[in-house]
């Protein structure tokens, strides 16, 4: 639970191809930021982007949000 982690992709990508993430430090609810002073690319670049939570430090997604779009 310590290692779930929360990471946007881009739409239709695959889940090794995150961009950005944040680990959920074992919390099972609450908010969670992910931005400046993360871990990858920000600020996003205009697109079509989802968000998904993946469990254990792995690459399979338990959820994803609906698709969300960056405009410049």
């Amino acid at each position: 639970m310590g290692l779930d982690w929360i990471s946007v992709f881009r739409a239709g990508d695959g889940n090794d191809a995150y961009l950005t993430y944040a680990y959920t430090g074992g919390q099972i609810e609450g908010r969670l930021s992910i931005g400046p002073g993360g871990i990858g690319d920000w600020p996003l670049p205009p697109g079509r982007y989802v968000v998904r939570l993946l469990p254990d430090d792995g690459l399979r997604d338990v959820a994803e949000s609906e698709p969300f779009t960056v405009r410049k």
